[in-house]
C-alpha cells in the first residue's frame, strides 16, 4: 500500500491501514463523507470506535508521514 518500504513497515507495525478510493462511489463514498475526507489525498487516524483522532491533508514527504504516525502514537 505504501510505495516506500520504511513507511510501510512503520505503519504496518503500528496501525491497521485501509486505502479508500472515495471517488469509487457507494459505501466507499459514504465512508469518505462520514469522515469529511473531501480533499485528496487525506490521511486519517481513526479510533476503533470511529472517531477521527488526527488527520493530515495533501501530499507529504516520507519523513512527514512517519512523523505524523509517531505523533498520533504519543
Amino acid at each position: 500500500m505504501y510505495p516506500d518500504k520504511n513507511v510501510g513497515e512503520f505503519f504496518n507495525d503500528h496501525f491497521i491501514s485501509v486505502r479508500i478510493d472515495a471517488e469509487d462511489g457507494g459505501a466507499v463514498r459514504r465512508s469518505a463523507t462520514k469522515y469529511e475526507a473531501n480533499v485528496f489525498p487525506s490521511l486519517l487516524f481513526v479510533h476503533p470506535r470511529g472517531s477521527v483522532i488526527s488527520s493530515f491533508i495533501g501530499m507529504h514527504t516520507i519523513p512527514e508521514l512517519v512523523h505524523a504516525g509517531q505523533y498520533v502514537r504519543e
